[in-house]
């Protein structure tokens, strides 16, 4: 199931009016009766049905622009998307649960993950910006998410998830990336020839890691650059495309204030990424100031790196 084939499903439902809800059932690999379907009122809903004569007694939630309802009379379990805004994310949440459940067969586990899956995803259906960012931020995000895609471009079904979960930017820790064998801290420029490195700490490296600097060339162009919202649409289909977990990307999106509801409020904001430029910071003459090495009583050390410097120790350039 994909994006694509969930798609098609919705173009072809029409609700006749004769009952509350109107559905069709996802497919015919799903081993639990699990449906997309329109309530009376035209919201989108996900139908699980449940087997003749199972009985339980599950909690009735009502969220911001989601819900969810037993109907013990019919054995309908419903989450129903109660604003259209969110149809892109109500699709990326039956994913995530057809996935999970696709293949059980015991109703109490199929049920159970159901409901484990709507309480993680529910939060992401608000709007949760407290405040715009500044174009600097966004500029910084936005290189972020260029050397994501690049690392998703390289992934299999196997490590998409490992490669999202990599992501710390958003959570503000040590390095942007952090992985079992490199961490890779991310900086952006608009041509300058430096960068500024913020603390002592930034490419202090780990033992037994590589750590490499990712440098994105970005620059300001309203007329032919991309969207923060179409590059995330872009990730959204190469996740999708690998089967992965879309809700890494929305958790870290989320540490900024963002959802698939906001993203428009930056389309007037574009940039052309030119090439990423990777080098590695742990040669030895690469120029840094790190925490284990400085003198006691000097801390909160930042500096500016001039990149004109750094030529040899580049070891990859990637045309974007």
């Amino acid at each position: 199931m994909t994006n694509a084939r969930l798609e098609k499903l919705w173009i072809g439902l029409n609700h006749s009016g004769q009952s509350e809800f109107e559905f069709k059932r996802v497919d015919s690999i799903c081993i639990p009766e699990l449906n997309v379907g329109l309530s009376s009122n035209l919201q989108r809903c996900l139908i699980l049905e449940l087997p003749k004569g199972f009985s339980g007694n599950w909690p009735e939630v009502v969220k911001d622009n989601l819900s969810l309802f037993w109907y013990p009379e019919t054995g309908y379990i419903i989450i129903q998307l109660l604003d259209a805004n969110y149809n892109d994310l109500f699709d990326d949440l039956i994913l995530s649960i057809y996935r999970n459940i696709s293949g059980l067969s015991q109703p109490s586990d199929y049920i159970t993950n159901m409901i484990r899956i709507f309480n993680k995803w529910s939060g992401f259906f608000i709007d949760s910006q407290t405040g715009r960012m500044q174009t600097n931020v966004l500029r910084g995000l936005i290189g972020e998410l260029l050397v994501l895609r690049d690392m998703l471009t390289q992934a299999s079904y196997a490590t998409v998830n490992n490669v999202l979960s990599s992501w710390r930017g958003p959570y503000d820790q040590a390095r942007d990336f952090i992985s079992d064998r490199i961490d890779t801290e991310v900086k952006t420029t608009d041509g300058n020839s430096d960068i500024h490195i913020s603390s002592e700490f930034q490419l202090q490296p780990e033992p037994d890691k590589e750590l490499h600097l990712a440098v994105v060339e970005l620059e300001l162009d309203l007329a032919d650059g991309i969207s923060l919202r179409i590059l995330v649409n872009e990730l959204r289909h190469i996740i999708d495309n690998l089967l992965g977990d879309t809700s890494l990307l929305l958790r870290a999106l989320f540490q900024k204030g963002l959802t698939y509801h906001n993203l428009f409020e930056y389309d007037n904001l574009r940039f052309k990424a030119r090439r990423i430029i990777i080098y590695d910071c742990l040669q030895s003459a690469f120029p840094v100031l790190i925490n284990s090495e400085l003198p006691a009583p000097i801390y909160q050390v930042s500096y500016r790196l001039r990149l004109a410097s750094l030529t040899d120790f580049i070891i990859q350039v990637k045309e974007l």
